[in-house]
């Protein structure tokens, strides 16, 4: 990803078709050389999805302004680079860049042909009512670039999920591979901001203690720091408080250990460091919307 501070290049275009969605105006102009569109069927009734998932090839000019938009969408770029304008924001994005473009925004993507660049994209719509929870969970609803640079790991999970749109497997499996794929931005994120080494060796301790009980006195007294300074500390870092962090990190182990469908809700309970199953579950519900035996059929 590059800056772009010349913004004339957006300012002097002009988008010839019109689309209107509620509130949401689209402004077209040019097309893209090579596009697969598919949604899954039935997305409509997952608690997390794609309403659209997209595979394009540009070769000729294409410019797309979408004024006050509406919904979340992922542009995840394979090869060449592309101009956009998120907000205030604007930037060149290329190959291995994952570029989220939020709901309440102008947006703008704008490809000036290259003859030795084709550029090539994912893009995704997401749509659901666990997105805004995740987004605010793991930090994600005020990112616009999230940069890979080893690129395997992503470019597998779309193409996976490309191959899944002929239906071929169950709407729950298709939901929980678009939770990966917001899972794994959210962790590329944090490898992107290294944490103080005091407030990361206290995420390791607690991350490799998550069926125990801890307390932050204790966290404290690892650091030699009071309480409230170390409650500070952790806080600016991670922006969660210990406590929070904590929760966050065993709801997200316990996803991924019931999504496996290997083990029983009373086990998952327990690894996570909860030995009351019904309190184990309100905290699920209360984290994910939806209860854990939901996430066993994901």
């Amino acid at each position: 990803m590059r800056p772009l501070n010349d913004l004339s290049c957006f300012e002097q275009q002009m988008g010839k078709q019109f689309t209107r969605r509620r509130k949401c105006i689209i402004y077209n102009d040019g097309s893209q050389s090579h596009t697969e569109t598919g949604r899954y069927p039935g997305w409509e009734e997952l608690p997390l999805s794609c309403r659209t998932f997209r595979y394009s090839v540009l070769r000729e000019h294409l410019f797309q302004q979408r004024l006050r938009q509406d919904f979340l969408s992922m542009e995840y770029i394979c090869s060449g680079e592309i101009c956009i304008r998120s907000g205030s924001e604007a930037f060149v994005a290329e190959a291995g860049d994952c570029c989220l473009l939020h709901a309440g925004c102008d947006n703008s993507l704008l490809y000036r042909p290259d003859e030795d660049k084709a550029c090539s994209k994912y893009g995704l719509i997401f749509t659901g009512p666990l997105l805004p929870v995740l987004l605010e969970q793991w930090r994600l609803d005020r990112i616009r670039v999230v940069t890979f640079w080893d690129r395997s790991t992503i470019e597998t999970l779309l193409t996976g999920m490309h191959r899944m749109l002929d239906g071929s497997v169950t709407p729950e499996r298709f939901s929980a591979a678009a939770f990966e794929l917001l899972l794994l931005l959210s962790r590329q994120r944090k490898a992107e901001e290294p944490l103080p080494d005091a407030i990361r060796d206290i995420c390791d301790y607690m991350e490799s203690r998550l069926p125990e009980k801890i307390r932050t006195t204790d966290l404290a007294a690892r650091c030699r720091i009071s309480l409230p300074t170390f409650n500070r500390l952790f806080r600016e870092a991670t922006g969660l408080t210990p406590y929070r962090w904590l929760t966050r990190r065993r709801m997200e182990t316990a996803f991924r250990m019931l999504t496996e469908g290997k083990y029983r809700i009373k086990e998952v309970a327990s690894s996570v460091g909860y030995s009351d199953p019904l309190y184990f579950s309100q905290e699920f519900r209360r984290f994910y919307h939806m209860a854990p035996s939901a996430a066993i059929t994901l």
